[in-house]
């Protein structure tokens, strides 16, 4: 027989025990079939440890997804070779597929990590999990994209009603403008000796007031066409998160 090596992490030293070999490292233990390679056996779970998955599952049911993260992270320190707790892992991180910003490469990480550790009759399980996740991570994606949207459109309601804002106060100096240019009039009439100087100041604010109320809100529209776009693309993304049909597949 060949030197036998744990396959989950790479120790030679495997003690036999009756029928099977234990790993001293890792606790793994197989089969004593005959071959040159013993067949991988599931290890039973410590209590303690068991306890962790356990626990992990009582704060999912109770929607605590921080504590529920934590006591997965524990069984997956523990049990690195264990498949189940990089899903429950990512069961947490996502909310139950709910969370719109999870850690993504957290996420990834132990979607990795759980696709090297696979018996063959988890991968089957474990692929619709990864098809399930895959889309989620899209979803994410695009729910960052509409709050962006979203984001954008109250900026530029907040410029719109400045904009506003400054046309109705650029028409009222306008007005109070032109007004000024009646006032000097009558001042150059009464006062003919000074006229020259009140005619100049009325030509000033006689061409001020017109500026000022031509151009009184001339942005107004561009802003208007800019929030009609964004708006317009705020609903195709709405459309696109409705093609999700992922959580009816939970």
């Amino acid at each position: 027989m060949k030197q036998l090596v744990c396959e989950k992490c790479g120790n030679p030293n495997l003690i036999r025990q009756g029928d099977i070999f234990v790993c001293e490292y890792c606790g793994s233990r197989y089969y004593d079939d005959s071959k040159d390679l013993p067949k991988y056996i599931a290890p039973d779970l410590p209590v303690g440890y068991e306890h962790m998955l356990e626990r992990g599952k009582t704060f999912l049911k109770l929607k605590d997804y921080d504590n529920a993260y934590k006591a997965f992270k524990v069984f997956a320190d523990i049990y690195p070779y264990r498949y189940i707790g990089y899903k429950y892992m990512i069961i947490a991180l996502s909310h139950n597929f709910n969370n719109t910003d999870p850690p993504e490469y957290v996420i990834k990480d132990a979607m990795e990590k759980m696709k090297k550790v696979l018996e063959d009759g988890e991968k089957e399980d474990a692929r619709i999990f990864a098809e399930k996740t895959a889309k989620y991570l899209e979803w994410t994606e695009v729910c960052e994209r509409y709050n962006r949207a979203e984001a954008d459109i109250k900026a530029t309601r907040q410029k719109y009603s400045v904009a506003i804002e400054k046309k109705e106060t650029d028409i009222r100096n306008g007005k109070y403008m032109l007004l000024s240019v009646i006032m000097f009039v009558i001042l150059a009439v009464v006062m003919p000796y000074i006229w020259g100087f009140f005619a100049a100041l009325s030509a000033f604010e006689l061409i001020v007031g017109i500026i000022t109320l031509w151009n009184a809100g001339n942005n107004i529209p561009y802003i208007q066409n800019e929030l009609n776009e964004q708006t317009k693309k705020l609903q195709a993304i709405e459309h696109e998160l409705e093609t999700f049909d992922f959580k009816k597949r939970k």
